[in-house]
């Protein structure tokens, strides 16, 4: 089978895959420098203006419409950083909250928390099932780096509920994503994704973009694009 065609199966039924393509230090140069206006090794959302040219001519758009449908675009991005100072450990957890610009009642979107120049809303699942993630590693992410692990096929079982969730990370099951410098990994949203604190640490930077096809309900509005 295609290496690509498998790894498009694989994201269906575990709601995550190492893609088979990795990106050349040449186009990770160009992230870096398109990345700049601070520290590359925290937790710190990126304006997604800084990333569209660097985007444009690569084969992530192609990838998300291929997965999404026509119409896929970037709404946010993240840039995650592990090392010796930040060297923290995350539970497993489904990704539920949105970046929007402003507060609407719409129903399904709630706790809503002002973040002074955008909100975090909790959205209903039917929109986070629509949602791709695409991971970029401008680092080598080894078993000692505190790697990605997910549940497979959590993606599938809507938005859990804290008893549902405990119960489902009870029985256990979890793989583990490696990737070099240049690795992509494609995750659903709604799979349930940890990982643990780095028993090497060294710096383990990812950048996480996340892609849409479809408008908000309610006139709900992106908060970076």
């Amino acid at each position: 089978m295609d290496p690509r065609v498998a790894a498009l199966h694989a994201l269906d039924r575990d709601g995550a895959c190492l893609w088979p393509e990795a990106l050349a230090e040449d186009s990770l140069q160009a992230l870096e420098a398109a990345l700049t206006g601070g520290p590359l090794l925290e937790r710190r959302p990126i304006g997604l203006e800084a990333l569209a040219e660097w985007l444009r001519p690569t084969f992530f758009p192609g990838l998300a419409a291929e997965v999404l449908g026509p119409g896929a675009r970037p709404v946010r991005a993240l840039l995650m950083g592990k090392g010796e100072s930040e060297n923290w450990a995350i539970a497993f957890h489904q990704d539920t909250t949105l970046a929007l610009k402003a507060y609407r009642e719409v129903p399904g979107f709630g706790h809503w928390v002002n973040k002074a120049h955008f909100y975090h809303v909790q959205a209903p699942a039917a929109v986070m099932e629509a949602m791709l993630a695409t991971r970029i590693h401008l680092d080598d992410c080894g078993e000692g780096n505190g790697p990605l692990k997910v549940l497979p096929g959590s993606h599938t079982d809507g938005r859990l509920d804290e008893g549902a969730l405990a119960a489902r990370v009870a029985a256990g099951g979890a793989f583990t994503i490696h990737a070099g410098r240049g690795g992509i990994v494609l995750m659903r949203p709604l799979a349930l994704h940890g990982s643990d604190r780095a028993t090497a640490p060294a710096p383990r930077r990812v950048l996480h973009i996340e892609w849409v096809a479809e408008d908000l309900p309610g006139g709900l509005e992106w908060a970076w694009f």
